[in-house]
């Protein structure tokens, strides 16, 4: 569950990022058409030549070029996304006809505060499905083992037993003697004696039994022990392999962040280039294709901030996921899951964006 609910939240936040580097594409859209037109009026008064024009116009291609990659890209997103929150996906025409509209927006997540490796460990042992499940299966094992090596060892039997009789009954007469009256009667009589212990009788028997080299209890008993031990190994081994996988998310995810804070920095500064190279054109000191170059480079620095962000993002869902918070952290409840009936109602926002 927790895996399943990990990939909706990758795809949701690709999602979000596809649709804010296509907010950024139609801008630099509007520029560059802006930009054309400011060229051909211009050349109207002499002031840039006709090659200036079909130097922006190319800068005008390549934008609509890139905003469509990035309908592409959004698309591609939903399609992802329908497929994994939806049982029949895209086969559903009322589902394939529709857009997913996020309502977030990647913001900075400067104010995580996620506990040492230690104590992540720990909750990830706790919390984790999979290795729950195998600490699960290495209990039935060692329980299945004692079973086994209970086959190896003496027993000792006990029995003991009471029974009670009725000896009365019709009588007969040998040699001119007859039974005493005690023992004459029916059934009544006898059920009589035996109701009142008349006539008891006691056994006990006690005894050891040994097995000498039973090589089937044995193979079955050293089975039993690799079994275990492979199991053993197994947890361990998982368990270890989850220390290591949240230290390498603690680390991405330390990395994921200086690199957006570079590229916010990168960003800042090339976004200065280009207001200077367009001072520096207005004043008639600068080229067209300086210009577009610098607009160019601003762009691919928005969108390297961008693709910082959604990585920072990603790295932090994959540390939730190796660390067993994902339910936690998204307030996902099993009971809710199996019931099919979320407790809190959601509301939309009074402000709506609009579909691409």
């Amino acid at each position: 569950m927790e895996r399943t609910i990990s990939n909706v939240l990758g795809t949701y936040y690709t999602l979000v990022g596809d649709y804010e580097d296509l907010t950024a594409k139609r801008g630099a859209l509007e520029t560059a058409q802006r930009f054309v037109a400011d060229t051909k009026r211009r050349v109207e008064l002499g002031a840039a030549s006709q090659l200036d024009i079909t130097t922006a116009q190319n800068q005008l291609a390549q934008s609509e070029q890139a905003r469509v990659n990035s309908t592409t890209a959004v698309e591609q997103a939903e399609v992802q996304l329908k497929n994994l929150i939806s049982r029949t996906g895209m086969g559903d025409p009322a589902i394939a006809a529709v857009h997913i509209i996020p309502l977030d927006h990647l913001t900075e997540l400067r104010d995580l505060d996620f506990p040492s490796l230690k104590e992540l460990t720990a909750r990830a042992i706790a919390n984790r499905s999979d290795l729950l499940a195998d600490k699960a299966n290495a209990g039935v094992s060692e329980i299945s083992n004692i079973a086994t090596e209970n086959g190896l060892l003496p027993s000792a039997i006990v029995i003991a037993s009471k029974s009670n009789q009725g000896t009365a009954g019709v009588p007969h007469t040998v040699r001119g003697q007859t039974a005493d009256k005690y023992f004459v009667g029916g059934i009544g009589d006898a059920l009589g004696q035996i109701f009142r212990n008349n006539f008891p009788s006691q056994q006990l028997a006690s005894g050891i039994q040994m097995q000498l080299y039973d090589r089937v209890a044995q193979a079955d008993y050293a089975i039993d022990q690799l079994s275990l031990r492979q199991q053993q190994l197994g947890v361990a081994k998982a368990v270890n392999q989850a220390q290591v996988d949240i230290a390498n998310s603690l680390v991405a995810l330390s990395q994921a962040r200086s690199r957006y804070e570079a590229s916010v920095q990168n960003r800042i500064l090339q976004q200065q280039l280009y207001d200077a190279e367009q001072k520096k054109y207005a004043a008639g000191e600068s080229t067209t294709y300086n210009v577009i170059q610098q607009q160019r480079d601003l762009t691919n620095a928005q969108a390297s901030e961008l693709a910082a962000r959604v990585t920072w993002q990603q790295a932090k869902i994959s540390l939730e996921q190796n660390a067993g918070l994902t339910l936690e952290v998204n307030h996902v409840s099993i009971d809710e899951a199996q019931s099919g009936k979320v407790a809190r109602p959601s509301a939309l926002p009074a402000n709506l964006p609009e579909t691409h």
